[in-house]
């Protein structure tokens, strides 16, 4: 786009775009890349997202959901979740512990986390 007064660089992977009558950026093109994701790995936000295979998405707190590893016993956590302390409002009355080949591990008093035996 061409704008009087302005002057924009012609690389093929970027795109000169107005924000006002005074300021013009040079930003990369959008790619396929940056569509949407249809689902999210472990480990990543989820909120609006599904989850890959074998992951559901975990409240953490009121601004943040994660993608965590599904446990396959309902009264089992998962390998690496939380499992005592007091972050993240973790509700120690859940009646849910580690799996077997797990241990509950403190690493202080505010986490404590399902680590492999």
């Amino acid at each position: 786009m061409t704008w009087p007064f302005g002057v924009c660089c012609k690389a093929p992977n970027f795109s000169c775009n107005k924000k006002n009558d005074y300021l013009s950026l040079y930003e990369p093109k959008k790619n396929e890349m940056d569509q949407e994701v249809s689902e999210v790995d472990v480990w990543q936000q989820c909120g609006d997202t599904a989850c890959a295979a074998g992951n559901s998405c975990v409240n953490v707190n009121d601004w943040y959901s994660q993608c965590q590893p599904t446990s396959p016993n309902a009264n089992q956590l998962a390998t690496w979740a939380q499992c005592g302390g007091t972050a993240n409002n973790y509700n120690t009355n859940n009646g849910k512990t580690c799996r077997d080949t797990d241990k509950c591990f403190a690493y202080n008093l505010y986490y404590s986390q399902c680590i492999p035996k």
